[in-house]
């Protein structure tokens, strides 16, 4: 749209996975049928400002037939459809010489439309999180500490259903690490500190 600065994607596919039998609790053995699935995505990205802002933004929508779950008493039953959509957004900026910012966001509205089981349609599919967020912000002194650095970011990610009857699920939680260094062409040293609020 904009030479060397804006650019417009789309893409589309339609393919199908074929899945492993599953042996079930009971002892039997399910063959599952191919798991088939069509998905489009479009979006936009941007490189401006002599390439200090990059962003990308997208939508996406995939439709998943055949797709199989498991059930709270283990059982793997292969028996409806799902979608997938949901907007996708990173950026990574460098507004000042030595500072680097990097940031991104995801939407996954992940959910059955069709089974056989209709007290679970609308509901979240398992392991799928809604939301899930994250930056990483570092600065890299030009002066008096010249090539010391500095940098700190966090990750969030949205609750989590464990079944798709939504009983149970891991609650949303959010981790922070942070990091000191000194950087030379060559070579590099740093200390670097995960989970600074020891999250469990």
């Amino acid at each position: 749209v904009v030479k060397d600065q804006v650019s417009l994607f789309g893409n589309y596919m339609n393919g199908f996975q074929n899945a492993s039998p599953v042996n079930q609790p009971d002892g039997s053995l399910l063959i599952l049928n191919p798991i088939y699935a069509n998905q489009y995505e479009g979006g936009i990205k941007v490189e401006a400002f002599d390439k200090k802002l990059s962003t990308t933004l997208s939508y996406y929508n995939i439709t998943i037939d055949n797709a199989a779950r498991t059930t709270p008493d283990d059982f793997t039953i292969q028996d409806g459809k799902q979608v997938s959509k949901g907007l996708d957004f990173e950026v990574i900026a460098m507004p000042v010489h030595g500072l680097n910012i990097m940031a991104g966001y995801a939407l996954n509205d992940n959910s059955i439309v069709k089974s056989s089981d209709p007290s679970i349609e609308g509901n979240r599919v398992s392991g799928a999180p809604k939301n899930v967020a994250n930056f990483w912000i570092s600065y890299k002194f030009q002066n008096i500490l010249k090539n010391f650095g500095l940098g700190f970011g966090g990750n969030y990610v949205d609750k989590q259903y464990k079944f798709e009857d939504e009983g149970f699920y891991s609650p949303s939680y959010s981790l922070y690490n942070a990091t000191v260094f000194y950087d030379r062409p060559m070579w590099r040293i740093g200390a670097k500190w995960n989970n600074i609020t020891d999250k469990k």
